[in-house]
This record gives structure tokens, C-alpha cells and sequence, in this order.
């Protein structure tokens, strides 16, 4: 690979490392601290197996700144529930379980039943009476909010631009789209702010159409405000990190951009080999909007590859702004970490990707992070945005969805850790996961190394197909 190194000093002055450390910090995929964290629980018992048709449950058949003190850090998720002691239920045909409530409307409770940490709505009218009576009994505003039911399969791609317009603008320089405000600070240009309100009227869309709880705990009616900067001046007073082109602020719940940074460097064009990438194009946009859309995720205490990973998602799937692509996802997560590499349209490949163990990785808190993102070496905060892709990826589709019903359990109040063991894991181990992602990614041409010092090596890499030729 020393030739490929080479033809890149020639071609632009531009080492592959010196580019990939460049690059350590993402596309700026920050979002600011605030506040310190809490932890969730829940007694577990022992409870026989019932056989109970779930409708929330069901499973397919088949920067961030870094605060010097404990006072930075997020407190556990608004919403998250800390549910009642299990107690145990009767159907009206005379069946029992253990379970806690959670929440209720007028027609369905919901229930987590333990120890199977599983969530279910249920039909009030399948109960007995004395439960009815108890649930009668529970103040309104008792329990974690009812949420409304989720998808039961992936939809094969969402496309909302036929939808997506303002409904309302006032002056060039204030949108609504959705439930989000969006309003520019300075000249942003029309078609860049079109393209905004598209994607914002989009994600608004796209959390509701997967089968994943990621409006739990979020008040239905609940604005969200949006800041385009036309200036670095305006973006830093804001309060936009150094060397960020985006981020998501904890404390203020704003997602505030950088415009003329969103598009980032296009080494294709600079060496002349296209006049026009074929790029996706605002995935910055994407991934901090995922934040703000899923702060029962953002603001919770558990691992930091869980919402990273889903905002890294949304941004992998989309493939122009308004249209989301779910199928051959793993082909779509194998581009994405190969473009954001070196924030370009694939003027490289990853063939080879050095990663924390699964172990170690999934015990890795929003402050580790940060520090990860901020101080590692050779492209370490790339790399754990690619691993919170990776992994996010296969257990959505490569393990049957079981992230589904792993933060059904833990947004419900279930402990995070057990829960990925038994739910998310689904009993197995680490090691065994881990060798499953491999062959996963093996058949896309990728070779993924556990190990606990991953590195980057110049031989990781090979140019993009149509570069080759033409260096």
C-alpha cells in the first residue's frame, strides 16, 4: 500500500493517515453536557412462561464538549420509567403472570413481565376484573407515558418529499416542518435551507416508521428548535464546539449547523476526476436531528454507542435528503464508513477495520466517549462512530431485531447491563457475536479485528473503483 500512499502525496499533498487523523473527529457529530446521571432498576422474579400475543414486542417470525466534573454529564432520560413492583395479573380465561405496569390509556395497559424483561400492551378487556379495578385505581399521571404502537417490520425506504415542505415561512428565515422551528441566522442560502426543512420534515417521519421505541417518553406535542449559521462568528457564540460542523445541545434541546460546512472536503472534485460527487449529502443533519427526536436515548445514562449508533444509522440509510433507504443496509453501513473516513464520496474503501471487543466497547459511557472523540489517535473517534454503526446495524438486522425489545426493556426501567445480556445478546457471548460480525462483514469484502489497541494502518484502505485508473 506504500503505492497508494504515494499516488495520494502526489495527487493533493495528502498523506491516507495524516488524512484519516484529520478525520479522528468525524463530521463534527457533537452534542453538549449538562447535567449528571442517574441509574435505572427494577426488582426481577421468576415468572413461568406465558404464552401472550405482544402487539409492542413483537419480533420479525423468522461535540460533544467534555465538562471537567460530574456535574457535566446527562441525567437519565426524561421518561424513563421506574416502573411498579411486579405483581401478578389474571387474564379473564384464568391465566397468570408476573409483570409491573408501566403504562395505560383508556383501551391497553403496558406491562414489562419479569424476569423476561419482555414489554406488552395488552387489552384491558382481557383482564380480570380486579385487575381492571386496580388499574382504575392508578393516578393518571402515574407511569411512564403510553406510547403510541410501533411498526412490527422495516419498511423497504421512506420517501417524504412529496411531503416535506414548510407550513409556513415567514421571510426567507423562519420554517415549520413538522414539529420542528427552524430558523436561519444570517443569509443562509434558499437552497440549502430548502434542503433542511426536507430533512427535518423527514426525520420527524422516519422515528415513526421503524420498529424501534425511539419516541418513548416524548411529549407528543413537543416543539423542536433548529439553528442554521451562516457564519463560524454566529455558529461559536451559539455555543458550536472547535473544528464541529453541527451539534446537539443537552441543556437547550437545539440543534444548531454550520451551513457552508455541512458538505465538507470533495477530494474527488479536487482531483479532478468528477465535476459532481455522487455523495449523500447533509448526513451531519441527520445524526443530530436523531438526538434531538430521541432524548429518552440522548439524555439517558446507558452505553454511548446506543443512540450514536442509531443517529449513525439514519444517517447511512439516507440516501438523498428526504429519502430513507432500508434495504442491503449492511452494504449501505460498509459505504457510509468508508465515506466518512475521510469525509469524501468514497475516495477510499475500508477492507480491513481494527475494533474494540464488544465487551469493552458496549461499557463505554458518554464521557469516555467524548474523550475518545476529542484526544484519539489515528482516527480513533472514527472508528468508534463506525463501530456504533456496526453494531447498531447488526442487531437491528443481523440478529433479528433484538434491539427492539432491548430498550423496550430498558427505557422501561430495566437495568442496561442485564438486559443486553439477556435480551440484546440473547444469551450468548461476547466472543460469539463478535465472530458472527465478522462473517457478516466478511461477505461485503470488509475484515473486522476485535482487538483491545485497534489501530489504523495505511493498508486498511484501497482507493475507491474509478480512482484507481486515473492516479
Amino acid at each position: 500500500m506504500d503505492k497508494l500512499s504515494s499516488r495520494l502525496a502526489c495527487c493533493g499533498g495528502l498523506g491516507l493517515i495524516a488524512l484519516l487523523a484529520a478525520a479522528g473527529l468525524g463530521a463534527g457529530w457533537f452534542f453538549s453536557l449538562e447535567k449528571p446521571a442517574t441509574a435505572a432498576s427494577i426488582e426481577a422474579e421468576s415468572v413461568a412462561e406465558q404464552g401472550i400475543e405482544t402487539v409492542t414486542s413483537r419480533e420479525p417470525r423468522k461535540t460533544e464538549t467534555v465538562g471537567e466534573s460530574a456535574e457535566d454529564i446527562p441525567s437519565t432520560a426524561d421518561g424513563i420509567s421506574q416502573p411498579d413492583a411486579p405483581r401478578t395479573w389474571t387474564s379473564t380465561d384464568g391465566k397468570e403472570l408476573r409483570a409491573s405496569f408501566v403504562s395505560q390509556d383508556d383501551l391497553d395497559v403496558l406491562i414489562r413481565v419479569v424476569p423476561e424483561d419482555r414489554v406488552y400492551r395488552l387489552p384491558k378487556t382481557r383482564l380480570s376484573a380486579e385487575d381492571q379495578a386496580h388499574l382504575a385505581s392508578i393516578d393518571e399521571e402515574a407511569g411512564y407515558p403510553m406510547p403510541t404502537p410501533i411498526p412490527d417490520r422495516w419498511p423497504a425506504f421512506l420517501d417524504t418529499r412529496s411531503r416535506s415542505g414548510p407550513t409556513h415561512s415567514a421571510g426567507g428565515s423562519f420554517f415549520q416542518a413538522g414539529q420542528f422551528d427552524i430558523e436561519s441566522q444570517g443569509d443562509v442560502d434558499p437552497d440549502d435551507a430548502a434542503l433542511m426543512v426536507t430533512i427535518c420534515a423527514a426525520m420527524d417521519q422516519v422515528v415513526r416508521s421503524v420498529p424501534l421505541p425511539l419516541q418513548w417518553g416524548r411529549p407528543a406535542d413537543e416543539r423542536r428548535e433548529v439553528f442554521l449559521h451562516n457564519t463560524s462568528a454566529s455558529y461559536r457564540e451559539a455555543g458550536g464546539p472547535p473544528n464541529s460542523a453541527g451539534f446537539y445541545s443537552i441543556d437547550s434541546r437545539e440543534v444548531h449547523v454550520f451551513v457552508p460546512a455541512l458538505e465538507g472536503l470533495d477530494l474527488r472534485r479536487e482531483f479532478g476526476l468528477f465535476q459532481l460527487a455522487q455523495r449523500k449529502s447533509y448526513t451531519l443533519l441527520v445524526h443530530e436531528l436523531t438526538h434531538q427526536l430521541t432524548p429518552v436515548l440522548t439524555h439517558s445514562d446507558g452505553p454511548a454507542w446506543i443512540p450514536e449508533g442509531i443517529a449513525e444509522y439514519f444517517s447511512a440509510t439516507q440516501s438523498i435528503p428526504g429519502r430513507f433507504e432500508f434495504k442491503n443496509t449492511l452494504t449501505r453501513a460498509r459505504d457510509y464508513v468508508s465515506n466518512s473516513a475521510l469525509d469524501t464520496d468514497g475516495i477510499v474503501e475500508v477492507r480491513r477495520l481494527e475494533l474494540w471487543p464488544i465487551e469493552e466497547f458496549s461499557e463505554r459511557g458518554l464521557r469516555e466517549w467524548n474523550e475518545t472523540v476529542f484526544d484519539g489517535k489515528g482516527g480513533d473517534g472514527w472508528r468508534q462512530y463506525s463501530q456504533a454503526l456496526i453494531l447498531t446495524e447488526f442487531f437491528i438486522h443481523g440478529y433479528n431485531n433484538s434491539l427492539r425489545p432491548y430498550l423496550e426493556a430498558v427505557l422501561t426501567g430495566s437495568d442496561w447491563e442485564n438486559a443486553a445480556g439477556s435480551i440484546l445478546y440473547r444469551g450468548e457471548s461476547a466472543a460469539a457475536l463478535q465472530n458472527q460480525i465478522q462473517r457478516r462483514w466478511k461477505g461485503v469484502g470488509v475484515d473486522l479485528v476485535f482487538t483491545r489497541s485497534p489501530s489504523t494502518k495505511t493498508e486498511d484502505f484501497e482507493l475507491g473503483i474509478g480512482l484507481d485508473s486515473r492516479l
